[in-house]
């Protein structure tokens, strides 16, 4: 009676092999292996303001400027270059563009099928496995002393 007692305890610890338990749960559950990202597209927009200065210069220092208005443009800088007939004076004026640069951002976002155990599960899982080794260790002393 000692020895099959033994071979049942034997079996119950050998039954449920951590390799036996991985394959049952992945063939219930075959996500579980699955990994997923999830690719979000955002556009992000850079806004550079409007730059605007204007200065004025006594007629003196530019004597080749004509009565006539100059404009130079490049990209999106702007400069007016006018003259002031009544006041002598020469008026500069630059103006820069608003620039709007959209730049698409690309962001992987790894999903998660699963989520871990909490504390409290675990703990009661412990709980129960020691409240059964608690009785089969006195079915085990109450057969020891009924075959005795």
């Amino acid at each position: 009676m000692k020895t099959l007692l033994y071979i049942l305890f034997l079996t119950s610890l050998l039954a449920c092999t951590p390799q036996r338990r991985f394959t049952r749960l992945i063939e219930k559950y075959p996500h579980l292996l699955t990994t997923d990202t999830l690719v979000i597209h955002d556009t992000v927009k850079i806004q550079v303001p409007k730059v605007i200065h204007d200065t004025i210069i006594n007629e003196h220092f530019f004597h080749e400027i004509t009565r006539d208005t100059l404009i130079l443009q490049k990209e999106r800088l702007t400069v007016k270059i006018f003259h002031d007939t009544i006041k002598k004076n020469v008026f500069i004026q630059g103006e820069c563009d608003t620039i709007t640069v959209e730049k698409i951002v690309e962001r992987k976002i790894p999903i998660r099928y699963y989520e871990k155990t909490p504390l409290w599960k675990k703990i009661f899982n412990w709980l129960i496995i020691a409240v059964m080794a608690y009785g089969l260790y006195r079915l085990f002393l109450f057969l020891k002393k009924r075959l005795l």
